[in-house]
């Protein structure tokens, strides 16, 4: 079981994969990564798979 926080949305024009990406990089970090593969270096959204 994994348990996440919440993600919490302040303004409604930010993307949704900006917000989640904090949540994303902690479900690939209990699998043993460092960070979510389907981000590049620049911190944009990829949609890679992994």
């Amino acid at each position: 079981m994994l348990m996440l926080p919440d993600a919490w949305v302040d303004d409604f024009d930010e993307k949704a994969e900006t917000v989640l990406r904090p949540l994303f990089d902690m479900v690939w970090q209990a699998c043993g990564w460092p960070q979510s593969l389907s981000y590049n270096d620049k911190g944009e959204w990829t949609g890679n798979r992994g």
